[in-house]
């Protein structure tokens, strides 16, 4: 199991992320062994002291091994959030 994480301040006001993880999971008494996948990039624009706009874009997926495997999969996800406070 492992996490990487970055985050890279481009601009004063403009905040770049990029994520990878993995991890394996055994099951015991059954066959089966799953390998899961996450990767993930996305920026954070801070307009003004009260204002922010962030965009993400995440993708992870799960490959099943054995003879009690089950279904693989993929997703994509991409997220826009705008943040106002006062």
């Amino acid at each position: 199991n492992g996490r990487v994480q970055a985050d890279h301040e481009l601009l004063r006001n403009l905040i770049l992320v990029a994520s990878l993880a993995g991890r394996q999971l055994a099951f015991h008494g059954i066959e089966r062994q799953d390998d899961h996948w996450a990767a993930g990039i996305g920026g954070e624009w801070f307009m003004n002291p009260f204002a922010r706009i962030s965009l993400r874009y995440d993708f992870d997926m799960r490959n099943s091994h054995g003879a009690d495997s089950v279904n693989n999969w993929r997703r994509h996800v991409m997220a826009l959030r705008v943040s106002l406070q006062r």
